[in-house]
C-alpha cells in the first residue's frame, strides 16, 4: 500500500508509456475497476471466514491454545486499507483523465 500512494510499485509499461497521459489515466481507471473487483472479493470472504472464526473462538491446535481469530483479521483489515489506496488513486487518475493532463 505504501508503495502505491509513492507510485513506486513494480508495473508492465510496455504499451503504457506510450500513451498520451489522458490515455495513462483512461489505462489506469480501467485497472483500478479490476482491483476494486479483486479487493471486493476478497474482503467478503475473508470477513466471512474471520466472523465465523470469531464465533466458534478459533484456537490454535498447540499446547498453549492461542487465539488464533484476532490474527485472521489482518487480512480484511489490511485488504480493506488497500480498497481505499485504490479509490485515492481512482479519483486522482479520473481528475486526471478529465483534465486531460
Amino acid at each position: 500500500m505504501y508503495l502505491s500512494s509513492l507510485g513506486a510499485h513494480a508495473a508492465m509499461d510496455l504499451v503504457h508509456k506510450k500513451l498520451s497521459p489522458r490515455g495513462q489515466a483512461i489505462s489506469d481507471l480501467f485497472s483500478s475497476f479490476l482491483l476494486f473487483a479483486y479487493c471486493v472479493i476478497l474482503l467478503w470472504g475473508s470477513i466471512q471466514v474471520c466472523w465465523d472464526a470469531t464465533l466458534r473462538n478459533e484456537c490454535v491446535s498447540e499446547a498453549w491454545m492461542a487465539p488464533r481469530w484476532p490474527y485472521m483479521w489482518m487480512l480484511p483489515v489490511a485488504t480493506f486499507f488497500m480498497l481505499l489506496q485504490g479509490v485515492a488513486k481512482f479519483i486522482r487518475d479520473l481528475h486526471k483523465a478529465l483534465q486531460g493532463k
